[in-house]
């Protein structure tokens, strides 16, 4: 639609519940045989948009009929003109982009040193836990037949003496005492290049 209907075509007409609308009906059924389909030339093409008069003009109509839905405020209400910058504002938001960019860059060549040291801290644990698992295999391998799941019969199984318990409960106190000192001597530098 391009403008506002003609007042002519319109006429108002509200029917109650309840009552009789015999002619009201009689009416409506002569005004819809009176109807005449517009042609697609008439009509405009199919994606058209509808003209701001038509616009103004449903919306006035609606508030004046007190429609039950709620209106809603254009989109282009919502946009505010912005006037282009001026020099001295250009000038600063150079500046201002000029500073962003180096802090940008002073951030990137933080993180990439902190990554560096932290990938170092990481290959030294794994090394050292390389370390352990190969000495707890190690020692299970010198454990030998202690702890083995094999069943021995006969003379051939006699219980292990105190003093053998005692020898290897001492190896593996010694071995944590020098596996701690290491793990602190590690710890120690990471927190001195901190």
């Amino acid at each position: 639609m391009r403008d506002k209907p003609i007042s002519i075509h319109l006429s108002s007409l509200f029917l109650k519940e309840g009552e009789d609308h015999r002619e009201a009906r009689e009416q409506i059924v002569k005004a819809w045989r009176h109807i005449h389909k517009k042609s697609r030339k008439d009509l405009g093409p199919r994606g058209a948009v509808s003209l701001e008069p038509y616009l103004q003009w449903v919306r006035s109509r609606a508030i004046q009929l007190k429609m039950p839905y709620t209106r809603e405020t254009p989109m282009l209400d919502l946009f505010v003109k912005t006037t282009p910058p001026l020099l001295d504002d250009l000038e600063e938001m150079q500046l201002a982009l000029v500073r962003m960019q180096q802090e940008r860059d002073a951030w990137k060549n933080k993180f990439q040193t902190l990554e560096s040291s932290y990938r170092a801290d990481l290959k030294e644990k794994d090394d050292l836990i390389e370390i352990l698992e190969s000495r707890a295999v190690e020692s299970m391998e010198r454990q030998g037949d202690l702890f083995s799941p094999k069943p021995q019969t006969g003379s051939d199984y006699s219980f292990p003496d105190p003093d053998g318990w005692k020898e290897v409960a001492i190896r593996h106190v010694e071995e944590n005492q020098k596996l701690r000192a290491q793990i602190a001597n590690l710890t120690g530098k990471r927190q001195r290049t901190d």
